[in-house]
């Protein structure tokens, strides 16, 4: 799973994004990007606990556009940077 919009998903699927939406909502509860956004904090935090990649490789391997951009996402939903979570 990386950071990719739902449609990037269904196309790859071979389905409409609307389709895609309601099958994950039917399948979890939740909405696609909900669902893609707890997958992905939990990637990342694994990775960040359990690798010896720096922040920048994180970001290029989940598909986020720069280091930069992988910190603003994550940083509200750690609640520090992840360097500073690494270390706890």
């Amino acid at each position: 799973m990386r950071h990719e919009p739902a449609s990037v998903y269904a196309k790859h699927l071979d389905v409409e994004t609307k389709h895609l939406h309601g099958v994950m909502y039917a399948l979890t509860g939740m909405s696609f990007l909900e669902w893609q956004r707890r997958y992905l904090l939990l990637m990342a935090k694994e990775l960040l606990r359990d690798t010896d990649m720096n922040c920048l490789e994180i970001a290029r391997f989940m598909h986020f556009g720069s280091n930069t951009a992988f910190s603003q996402w994550l940083v509200p939903l750690l609640g520090c940077h992840p360097s500073e979570w690494r270390k706890l």
